[in-house]
């Protein structure tokens, strides 16, 4: 991404291709994405998300499928896109050096604080009926033959994701034995992540329902960011909450697992899975975060180390499971 005064540039440019009389922009935060607020002449709230340089045009148009298909769906939240003046749902922008273009979804701003810290029991067991919801609504998406869905039939299912723990830009962050774990452990995960994606069914999940995409207003769950939307099972949707909750103070991830399941059960069947695949998943998640942290600014070496200490017990654990 660009410095911020180039992306504020780029936010002025894209609003005016919306039907908006715009009393201020402002940035909001970074994630994968770039966020910036946008409050109209009547008012209201905008959120404008510039996508980071790693997503491409067949990722926003997934996003776009399921937000309008959920959007019709009267028991899921999640914030409405304003189309442009063109009518599109997705705005490019080209960047002022011309080596690149910039693409911009406008949505609406919904409020509410993060699911995050805000857990209950009654939250996860309804939190399990909206997940089932959103996925009943996306098994009627059609996704177009020139568009490729992600799938997570793979450690690194990112589009062109690749293992950066091998460059030498980070030697001086990894040690050979991180290296010889993550090498040891790709193999293993790839093939089972395979032979699960091949014998389940699947269809189009969030991809990151992780709790700080999940907002609370006023008592109703909100789903917000798309963007990682990936084709498989359902249990692979839970899998990736359920990471959130893995080593936890106050939540066991079994228990949360169960409320789930028996919210989701109310309206669809998920059918039985057993924890070691729901552990797995998580396992699988943390492998491929333990590459992607390295490319972030922050300092993630406490979770490198302590998600290194679990990988290698993981292996351990399922090595001797093996030998019985």
């Amino acid at each position: 991404m660009k410095s911020n005064n180039h992306l504020a540039s780029i936010a002025q440019l894209a609003i005016k291709e919306y039907p908006l009389r715009v009393k201020d922009i402002s940035f909001f935060t970074k994630a994968t994405s770039i966020i910036y607020k946008v409050l109209d002449d009547d008012g209201k709230e905008w959120a404008m998300k510039i996508y980071h340089d790693s997503s491409n045009f067949d990722d926003n148009i997934i996003e776009l499928l399921m937000v309008e298909q959920l959007c019709k769906e009267k028991n899921v939240i999640t914030p409405n896109i304003l189309k442009n003046k063109k009518e599109e749902n997705v705005t490019i922008i080209p960047s002022t050096d011309k080596d690149s273009i910039y693409r911009i979804v406008l949505s609406e701003w919904l409020d509410g604080i993060d699911f995050k810290d805000n857990e209950s029991e009654q939250y996860f067991i309804r939190l399990g009926e909206l997940i089932a919801h959103i996925h009943n609504a996306t098994q009627h998406i059609t996704i177009p033959k020139d568009i490729q869905a992600k799938k997570w039939d793979r450690v690194f299912y990112f589009r062109n994701e690749v293992t950066v723990y091998h460059q030498d830009q980070y030697k001086g962050v990894v040690s050979p034995h991180f290296i010889s774990i993550m090498d040891k452990a790709i193999p293993i995960f790839d093939q089972k992540l395979k032979k699960l994606y091949d014998t389940h069914s699947k269809q189009l999940l969030h991809g990151d329902l992780n709790p700080w995409n999940i907002k609370i207003s006023n008592g109703t769950l909100i789903f917000m960011d798309f963007e990682d939307a990936v084709l498989g099972h359902p249990m692979h949707e839970i899998a990736i909450l359920l990471y959130y909750y893995r080593e936890h103070d106050q939540w066991d991830w079994k228990w949360i697992k169960d409320k789930i399941i028996s919210g989701y059960q109310k309206v669809s069947d998920i059918g039985h899975i057993e924890n070691k695949d729901y552990e797995f998943l998580m396992m699988a998640r943390l492998l491929n975060l333990l590459n992607f942290v390295l490319t972030l600014d922050n300092d993630y070496a406490d979770f490198i180390e302590k998600g290194l200490v679990q990988l290698e017990e993981y292996l351990i654990r399922i090595e001797s499971n093996s030998k019985l």
